[in-house]
């Protein structure tokens, strides 16, 4: 670990390159769970097999795959004549939302007005991130490779050469 490590990054630049992004990852994480699946009942691996394992695969596969449930459910309701039920859950998730992303500012001290963000994080980019990881888990079950493509590159990172001393 180094505290003061300068990594530099080429961004997505467009929305399609974004979710040809996210799809590649969200595959990428259904092969390692299903590759080290052994891991979840062998006590040899410790705490990746007992706690990162399981994570990985509630975060990043189970909870993606279910959002869209939810979210017929809240439209179920909606369409049953319990919209204000609806609405309480779907605020309660934007409050927990906030709350999460609150925290993440706060402690990596970033700037705690892209707060007024979070909403279009749940109504914009959950649905599409949803899409994204349910597509490669149904590609990854259907046995249908997922080719890597040719990244496009823009060339938009400015690479600042440090001064570094030497310290003993």
């Amino acid at each position: 670990y180094e505290s003061r490590a300068i990594a530099y990054t080429e961004a997505p630049q467009t929305l399609n390159d974004v979710l040809r992004q996210r799809r590649r990852w969200a595959y990428g994480t259904v092969q390692v769970a299903a590759k080290h699946r052994t891991a979840l009942t062998d006590g040899r691996s410790g705490r990746a097999g007992v706690l990162a394992l399981p994570w990985l695969v509630v975060s990043q596969v189970l909870i993606p795959a279910l959002g869209p449930l939810v979210d017929l459910y809240l439209l179920y309701l909606w369409m049953v004549g319990n919209g204000q039920q609806a609405l309480v859950m779907l605020g309660l998730a934007v409050v927990l939302d906030i709350v999460v992303v609150g925290v993440a500012l706060a402690l990596d001290r970033e700037d705690p007005r892209l707060l007024a963000w979070v909403p279009l994080m749940r109504f914009v980019w959950r649905p599409l991130q949803l899409w994204s990881a349910t597509a490669s888990a149904a590609r990854w079950l259907n046995g249908s490779a997922l080719s890597w493509g040719r990244l496009q590159r823009y060339r938009t990172v400015k690479v600042i050469t440090a001064v570094t001393t030497a310290t003993s």
